[in-house]
């Protein structure tokens, strides 16, 4: 730092663009290390919020697909209820209704729903009420 000083008090005219060379090359050693830290580090945040979570819950969904049996009540990842009828191949047969049955691709079936301990009767909504149904 000192010669870059003495160079260019000497004579700055024929000097300025050998300081100017200096400085920048100075500069560009300090900003590819942060540039490079920054980068690594941007990688690490990406795995630990976006694909660490995703394959976490791959993984879940896989666990609940292999969980599932004739007889379960379970979601759709389309929102519909239903009940297992059957298994062929990949696919689940689901009774949505009395007497009629969908067949699905296991991976949309999302989860098992729990029977509701009063018959899935809430007295404070639907019909007869005053609330509004959510």
């Amino acid at each position: 730092m000192l010669l870059v000083q003495v160079l260019t008090f000497s004579s700055i005219h024929t000097v300025a663009p050998l300081t100017v060379a200096l400085l920048a090359a100075a500069a560009k050693k300090s900003s590819s290390s942060f540039t490079l830290i920054f980068i690594v580090l941007l990688f690490v945040v990406g795995y630990m919020f976006l694909i660490r979570p995703q394959r976490q819950r791959r993984q879940r969904q896989l666990q609940v697909s292999r969980q599932i049996e004739v007889g379960d009540k379970v979601l759709l990842s389309s929102g519909i209820i239903g009940r297992v009828d059957g298994f062929v191949g990949d696919h689940a047969r689901i009774e949505v209704a009395p007497g009629v049955i969908i067949e699905v691709v296991r991976g949309a079936v999302s989860r098992r729903v729990d029977e509701a301990v009063d018959g899935g009767h809430d007295p404070g909504y639907g019909q007869g009420s005053d609330r509004p149904l959510r």
